[in-house]
């Protein structure tokens, strides 16, 4: 009589875990993000940047563009703000995939002497990666190793588990996508939050037309700086972002063709229905 086969689910046991982990780690580095920013402008830009303007008050000549007159302004901390906490998503994801890598060295099968790998030992390899800790079950090659196991285990059908495999890397490709939404929100509202500024201070300084047509320009110039500096600020961080986002895009892809090409050369390739 033949072994009874496992009965516990494909999907990863600790997904729900996982997603509220995502969850809380975006609300902890968004928070984190406001402190560390709020504090650096408090601290130094913003009087250093008082500085500066109050002494080019006093000598009666233009404000240098420095650092901190080009980051002053609200829309740029706001920017600064969403650059960091985007980072530390980005971050962590790209870390997730790195450590998790090595799992594509690893006969995770174990098939020792044999050649094949048949329902029993189908069976002995699943019971090994259900014992494996939780943030090694979130690899995605020990995923898709469940899954094409347990289909395997259950119906003897190499064609199913081949099936399972690819199921189951379809569906990591959707999930992946959707984990960086939030990212792609991001990434989308900086340059939204740079052209915020931009249109307050064209607005400031369309109010001092007349001061200007006085002979003063002083207050019209600082009010067109704001605008161009907000929309400088903000284009030039969603650059550094889509760069980082692509770079995760291309681990991610790569993960999971590394994943189906492992188990295609370590499972699928070895299969048979002999029990």
């Amino acid at each position: 009589m033949s072994e009874q086969p496992a009965t516990k689910s494909s999907v990863p046991r600790t997904s729900f875990s996982a997603r509220r982990s995502d969850l809380m780690f975006q609300i902890a580095t968004f928070l984190v993000s406001v402190v560390v920013v709020h504090t650096v402008y408090l601290l130094s830009i913003l009087p250093e940047a008082e500085r500066q303007m109050r002494l080019a008050a006093e000598q009666n000549i233009g404000v240098v563009r420095s650092m901190s007159i080009i980051l002053k302004d609200p829309e740029q901390e706001i920017c600064m703000i969403l650059l960091l906490w985007a980072t530390c998503i980005i971050g962590r994801k790209i870390s997730d995939q790195l450590v998790l890598r090595h799992f594509l060295e690893v006969d995770l099968i174990e098939r020792a002497d044999e050649a094949v790998v048949t329902q029993s030992t189908a069976r002995r390899a699943l019971d090994g990666l259900w014992a494996l800790s939780h943030p090694a079950q979130d690899a995605t090659v020990v995923q898709a190793l469940i899954a094409g196991l347990q289909r395997f285990v259950a119906t003897g059908s190499i064609q199913n588990a081949s099936d399972a495999v690819k199921e189951y890397g379809d569906s990591v490709g959707m999930r992946m996508e959707a984990e960086l939404s939030m990212v792609r929100y991001i990434i989308w509202a900086i340059p939204s939050v740079g052209f915020i500024g931009t249109v307050r201070g064209i607005g400031d300084a369309l109010s001092q037309a007349q001061t200007a047509l006085a002979g003063n320009i002083a207050g019209m110039t600082n009010s067109l700086g704001v605008a161009f500096n907000s929309t400088f600020v903000a284009l030039l961080i969603s650059i550094f972002l889509m760069f980082l986002m692509h770079q995760l895009q291309l681990l991610q892809d790569k993960a999971l063709l590394d994943a189906q090409d492992y188990c295609d050369r370590m499972f699928l390739k070895h299969l048979t229905e002999t029990r």
